[in-house]
């Protein structure tokens, strides 16, 4: 069985959330929530697995730029927004989308999260097979 076909009985799976597993933050955010999602219909998929590839159309080695949310209806939600999606199933987090409700405040939590994760590897390092570093450059710098 793959890591896209595992499904329980118990569980009707909604989609898949594909992450970078390259961004230290985003591999520990997704230890911490994969359990959680699982238990919602949402499997955890990095980006750099070669369906993701296949079904983006797009190099394993190509950097994501935000994480993706794929439903089994074939919609997908990107950045900010797959994760109001995302706590939207999630009964104790459905309270963080209230504010997200409000005028204007999506613009500025999509602005929030482009920047932090235009910033990830520097904030938080980045991860191979070998392990995972911490980038020593600035954070206005390039990378």
């Amino acid at each position: 069985m793959t890591e896209i076909t595992q499904t329980t009985d118990a569980i009707d799976r909604r989609g898949w959330v594909f992450y970078d597993g390259e961004c230290r933050f985003c591999r520990r955010w997704v230890r911490s929530m994969t359990g959680v999602l699982d238990r919602h219909g949402f499997s955890m998929v990095s980006f750099q697995s070669q369906w993701v590839a296949a079904r983006l159309g797009r190099s394993i080695s190509e950097r994501p730029t935000e994480l993706v949310l794929l439903t089994v209806g074939g919609e997908m939600v990107g950045g900010i927004d797959a994760l109001v999606f995302l706590a939207r199933h999630v009964s104790w987090a459905r309270v963080l989308c209230l504010p997200a409700r409000l005028p204007g405040v999506m613009p500025v939590l999509r602005v929030v999260y482009r920047i932090v994760a235009r910033n990830r590897y520097r904030l938080w390092g980045r991860c191979s097979s070998a392990g995972c570093a911490v980038s020593h450059r600035t954070l206005l710098k390039g990378e």
